[in-house]
């Protein structure tokens, strides 16, 4: 069911493909085999988009939203894992996609720790503190951030909920930094 459409909406007339190939590289970094500030028509074997904001469509359904740049290409990506219960209710299932470095597989999922992604990926430009119930890893590239957050789902604390892939880093901004609490001088030496 559509939760939200307007005339707008890029995703309105894709026909969604079940042999498509749904997957994240984190290394590339590329989206079902579009690169981030690639045209999002690459992506219309996912079908419509459960939602359509100006800057996001969201597969519910899928554990999906891409983040979408004013001249139609993929600037964000998130694989979502686990959401709250208000989530499931509307319909929200974990991503169940695959994600990879540079076409190698990378084990993540919904029981994935924060010691299992720094034994894959190593230590990240930051971690940020915990909150009450979430904290982030954040890798930085020359053209792009990977964010990895945790919550703690009881009775296994600490799960990793979501990746977010972002062709403009989050923390290049120093209000961003502010709020994460970095400390270490931006921009990072990237990896």
């Amino acid at each position: 069911m559509r939760a939200f459409r307007d005339k707008d909406d890029p995703s309105r007339a894709w026909v969604e493909d079940p042999n498509l190939r749904i997957a994240l590289d984190l290394g590339r970094p590329a989206f079902c085999d579009v690169p981030f500030g690639g045209r999002l028509q690459g992506l219309s074997g996912l079908g419509p988009a459960d939602r359509w904001r100006s800057s996001h469509l969201t597969w519910s359904g899928k554990g999906i939203v891409i983040g979408v740049a004013d001249a139609g290409a993929l600037h964000r990506c998130d694989v979502l894992y686990r959401r709250a219960s208000w989530d499931r209710q509307h319909g929200f299932k974990g991503y169940a996609g695959t994600c990879c470095w540079f076409g190698d597989p990378l084990l993540l999922g919904p029981n994935t720790t924060e010691v299992e992604v720094l034994d894959r990926l190593g230590e990240p430009y930051w971690r940020a503190d915990v909150r009450a119930d979430d904290y982030s890893l954040f890798y930085e590239f020359e053209r792009y951030e990977l964010q990895f957050a945790f919550a703690n789902w009881m009775p296994a604390p600490w799960l990793l909920e979501k990746v977010r892939v972002l062709l403009d880093p989050y923390l290049a901004s120093e209000r961003a930094r502010t709020w994460e609490g970095v400390t270490k001088p931006w921009p990072p030496v990237y990896r």
